[in-house]
């Protein structure tokens, strides 16, 4: 007689299998790390990987992704202004000294394709990043009107920048381990 362990909470009414770790809302997470990548188009992100602390989703995972192509810089900012910097700071970033720090992600769902079955899921995503637990009106209508980019494009945006670090002078190693920026 065969066996088969499985959890039936992981898997939705209509026999698909659930892939969304954290409830939809507003809730407190901690960066535990964040890595500079290439999207599979070639472009420089930065993945920002989560643990949240609150609520039903107390200790799941999530990543954000912000481009570093210049147009869409503004999840960038995004990300920085919620860990504290004023918006129109010109920043020198190390995002190891933000490793530990909070903030609020805006947690919604949408639908994409299985790269194992090929089908259609519903995923856990990262909608927005603020350093407060209640969101302004303005805060609101930004989210609304931000470009909204399919799946495959937030994935592959990246930066064709590239440093050349002859040209860059050589500046003394940040020491204050208490300011992130």
């Amino acid at each position: 007689m065969p066996k088969i362990k499985v959890n039936l909470a992981d898997i939705d009414s209509d026999g698909t299998p659930s892939a969304i770790k954290v409830a939809p809302g507003r809730w407190k997470a901690e960066l535990v790390e964040c890595k500079a990548e290439e999207s599979r188009a070639g472009n420089d992100m930065f993945v920002w990987y989560w643990e949240i602390s609150e609520g039903p989703s107390k200790g799941e995972e999530i990543r954000s992704y912000t481009s570093l192509l210049d147009h869409a810089l503004y999840g960038l900012k995004e990300h920085l202004v919620a860990f504290g910097s004023p918006p129109d700071a010109d920043l020198d970033i190390n995002t190891d000294k933000l490793v530990g720090r909070s903030a609020y992600l805006i947690i919604g769902t949408r639908k994409t394709r299985s790269e194992d079955t090929g089908d259609e899921i519903e995923v856990s995503t990262v909608n927005g990043v603020s350093s407060s637990k209640t969101a302004s009106k303005k805060d609101d209508d930004e989210e609304e009107s931000r470009p909204k980019a399919s799946a495959s494009r937030d994935r592959s945006r990246r930066s064709s920048r590239t440093s050349d670090k002859s040209s860059k002078k050589e500046e003394p190693e940040d020491d204050d381990d208490d300011l992130p920026f």
